[in-house]
Parts: C-alpha cells; sequence; structure tokens
C-alpha cells in the first residue's frame, strides 16, 4: 500500500491516495503491528508533504511511533514541522525539530541516523525562513543537500521525504534566485526522475529565469504524469 500510496502522489490523485492512506490507518489500528505503524508513519508523512493541504485531515492522524526506524519518526516530525511552518505555529515546529534531534542523538546506527539528520537541517532551514533568516536557511538548505547527495540510491518513496534539492530549489525561488533554483530542481529530477513537485518547480524556476521553452518542456513532462490528477490538482499546471 505504501508504494501504491506514493505512486498515486506522484500523480495527483490525491484523492485515491487518502483513500489508501485510510485503508493503512485501520491495517495499523487493526494489528498495531511495528509494521503497519511504520507504513501508516510514512504514508502520512509522504500525503502532508505531495498534497501540501496542511489543514486536511490527514494531519491530525495519530501514529504511534514507539520502535520505529530513525528515518520513519523524523518523516512524521519533519512533515509536522513543515505543517506547523505553513500554519505559522513556529512553536510547534520547534518541538518537531527538537523530536528530530533525539533521534539523530539516539542508539541507533547506520543510513537511518544520518537521514534523520538531513530532515532536521531541512526543518530548522524552514524555521530560519520563516524567521526571515534567508541566507541562514539555505545555508542549511546547501549543506543538507551535499549530503543527500552522498546517499545511495534507492528504489521506492524516498526515505527523506521532502527531498532536499527540491526543498533548497523551491527557498532560491521565493528568495528571487531562479537560475539557482533550476539547477536544484534538475538535480532533486537527476535523483528521482519525473517527481511531480520537483517538474512544477522547474518549470516556475525555468519561467522566471525568462527561459519559456524550458518552462514548457517541464510543464509537458508534468502533464504527462499528472494526465490523470484530480481537477483541482491540474489546475496547477495553468496556475502554476
Amino acid at each position: 500500500l505504501w508504494w501504491l500510496h506514493y505512486g498515486l502522489l506522484q500523480q495527483g490523485r490525491y484523492a485515491e491516495a487518502r483513500r489508501i492512506l485510510g485503508v493503512m490507518e485501520a491495517d495499523a489500528a487493526a494489528s498495531g503491528s511495528r509494521r503497519t505503524r511504520y507504513h501508516l508513519a510514512r504514508m502520512r508523512a509522504a500525503h502532508l508533504v505531495e498534497t501540501r493541504r496542511w489543514d486536511g485531515d490527514a494531519a491530525a492522524l495519530a501514529v504511534d511511533l514507539t520502535g520505529l526506524s530513525p528515518a520513519s519518526v523524523a518523516a512524521h516530525h519533519l512533515a509536522s514541522g513543515m505543517r506547523a511552518v505553513a500554519t505559522g505555529d513556529l512553536a510547534a515546529a520547534r518541538a518537531a525539530r527538537e523530536a528530530i534531534r533525539a533521534v539523530e542523538d539516539g542508539p541507533a546506527a547506520g543510513q537511518g541516523r544520518e537521514k534523520a539528520a538531513i530532515m532536521g537541517l531541512e526543518l530548522e532551514a524552514l524555521i530560519r525562513h520563516a524567521e526571515g533568516q534567508t541566507e541562514a536557511a539555505l545555508a542549511l538548505l546547501a549543506g543538507a543537500a551535499e549530503r543527500e547527495a552522498a546517499l545511495p540510491y534507492e528504489y521506492g518513496p524516498p526515505d527523506i521525504v521532502k527531498p532536499s534539492h527540491e526543498l533548497y530549489g523551491e527557498l532560491l525561488l521565493v528568495a528571487g534566485r531562479p537560475a539557482e533554483a533550476r539547477a536544484r530542481f534538475e538535480a532533486a529530477l537527476a535523483r528521482a526522475p519525473r517527481r511531480a513537485l520537483s517538474l512544477l518547480g522547474l518549470a516556475r524556476a525555468a519561467e522566471a529565469a525568462g527561459d519559456a521553452e524550458a518552462a514548457r518542456t517541464a510543464l509537458a513532462d508534468l502533464d504527462t504524469v499528472w494526465h490523470r490528477a484530480d481537477a483541482d490538482v491540474r489546475e496547477l499546471l495553468a496556475h502554476r
């Protein structure tokens, strides 16, 4: 269900993705197993990050994180922290950042802690950006992107639920630096070809930089990915 859910999110089929998330929520409630809770944590985080519907009911979905991997716990808190920043609740965002820090400093070894640390940098950057510290935020994301680029490629939904190159590009675009943003979105797409939000960001960056042809190419790719998307999602193609 996790991979199906992620695929639906990439296709812009958010309503169907929410239905699948509900199936996993019911499975986790019925079994309480670590496996189902792991998948629920991953799916909830991806749902928030991909749809950016911060006030949707998925945001309030409770997940028992006991015994889950560092990366899955960090993904849960990153998604919650992103929602908090987007809704202006910086106190909640900082609490989510501390929750990720606790995972980073925990006893688990291996790539999971590194992935958690990268997600911690992402949330720290969003908090700094919300506080008006744009350059500090961008510096944090530069570090996060460099560390993520050093990780091996993996199949399936990303462990780092918000790819750092993509987030870096989004903040560069907000900062009025579209050429640099474009390079970040291209880097994100090199790791995850045709990822929807990276294509959308690339189109916006290319357009802002005055490269209409590159913008059209990115939008054409996104139109292919979103050809069965919900109607309100497809509207982003015209109102980006």
